[in-house]
């Protein structure tokens, strides 16, 4: 013989789930997801300078750095 809980055990299941995620809702919040920008919008010329500059005088900064320290 079978219980009658174990004739419709996929309903039972959607049920249980139901429930224990809307008490996990209920108890902790939901928390959006949020997208990450791969770039900036506001990309131009001057913005590309200014990052090859710092690049170039950090480098510089670096080679300077490690004669001093010798």
């Amino acid at each position: 013989m079978h219980s009658p809980c174990s004739l419709n055990i996929g309903v039972e299941w959607q049920t249980l789930k139901n429930t224990l995620q809307q008490a996990a809702n209920e108890a902790l919040g939901k928390r959006k997801k949020r997208r990450q920008k791969k770039c900036l919008i506001l990309w131009n010329e001057d913005i590309k300078n200014l990052i090859e500059n710092n690049k170039k005088a950090y480098l510089r900064y670096l080679t300077t750095r490690s004669e001093t320290d010798n």
